[in-house]
């Protein structure tokens, strides 16, 4: 049966890294594209609308133009001419990744998206994410790039058992989903998302980004509203359950691990320590916030950490706080 594939190459010219994107002819061997499921039209559709989503994208061009690109030039395949080891073309996708070229990498490792190399595939996945940030992607095309994305990854779940990777993108996409499809489906999902992530966690407890993801959904979990709680309740005849001290302490492990790099995890742990009646320690944290955001971004955590601050104004706070898990004996005992 013949089968319909989209490839794209990445070739060197002059040592600077240039990209072209552009079609190949159906696939007539196994060759090819090992792992291929036959008659699987509607994941070749999907590709085929991703990667002319990708391509359009990459090269300046709308959703709706027709024309050629002036910049689209004819080359030689270089990539595939060229022979490399899979662990020279994982170093090259990082290193297109860490330059911020997202849709490179997704380009680069495509055609060997039906391997069975975990660390390819959970790449493409991650690569796929960052693009989703672009706003010249309509929404019909932002939900196949999160389906094409999580069909890698659960296909790739079987052969994957002791790769945090796989487990951990799982988690970010199936959340990312969730997002997307509205508040009945997260709720849905929050015990699926908990349980990738904690798998990814057991593997890899030093992943800053797992313990601030995990810290981030225990700290949903414990401030449901009863809204949120009442539909959790429909569809779980034990709705999931988290605490603050969990959050807390995943919330800590990450900020251990790479210390005040990422506003929003020092910000949720301020909110943390208000919830567990820390204040003083909330007020060290939530100061941090104001004193670290620089960006843009960013400033929406320092407007919040103010808010905070102020309604702790009334508290006579001594460092001997800082010290003690639970507050209750010191007699602050208000709500914030």
């Amino acid at each position: 049966m013949t089968q319909f594939s989209v490839s794209c190459v990445v070739f060197e010219s002059t040592k600077k890294l240039v990209y072209v994107a552009f079609p190949l002819g159906p696939i007539t061997s196994s060759k090819d594209q090992p792992g291929l499921n036959q008659g699987d039209s509607t994941s070749l559709r999907t590709r085929k609308s991703i990667f002319t989503a990708l391509s359009q994208y990459a090269l300046g061009l709308g959703p709706d133009s027709t024309h050629n690109s002036p910049k689209q030039v004819k080359i030689e395949n270089l990539f595939f001419s060229k022979k490399m080891e899979e662990k020279e073309v994982i170093a090259l996708a990082d290193k297109l990744f860490d330059e911020n070229k997202y849709i490179e990498v997704y380009e680069l490792l495509n055609r060997q998206k039906f391997e069975k190399n975990i660390d390819i595939k959970w790449r493409i996945a991650r690569s796929l994410f960052f693009v989703l940030d672009s706003e010249k992607m309509n929404d019909s095309i932002r939900q196949n790039i999160v389906e094409e994305a999580m069909d890698i990854l659960n296909s790739s779940l079987a052969i994957a058992e002791d790769n945090p990777n796989i487990y951990k993108w799982l988690a970010i996409m199936t959340n990312y989903n969730s997002g997307i499809e509205g508040l009945e489906s997260r709720i849905k999902t929050y015990p699926l998302v908990r349980e990738h992530l904690q798998k990814a966690c057991d593997l890899n407890p030093n992943d800053f980004c797992v313990n601030y993801m995990l810290g981030k959904l225990c700290y949903e979990l414990a401030n449901l509203s009863w809204l949120q709680k009442t539909i959790a309740k429909y569809f779980f005849e034990e709705p999931p359950k988290a605490t603050y001290e969990e959050a807390y302490a995943y919330l800590v492990k990450a900020e251990e691990l790479q210390p005040r790099c990422f506003i929003p995890n020092v910000y949720l742990l301020g909110e943390s320590c208000v919830k567990l009646k820390m204040f003083y320690r909330a007020k060290y944290y939530l100061t941090l916030v104001i004193n670290l955001s620089k960006e843009k971004g960013e400033q929406k955590y320092a407007n919040k950490a103010k808010q905070i601050i102020d309604k702790l104004e009334k508290y006579d706070l001594g460092k001997d706080v800082l010290f003690c898990n639970y507050l209750n004996g010191y007699g602050f005992t208000d709500d914030v």
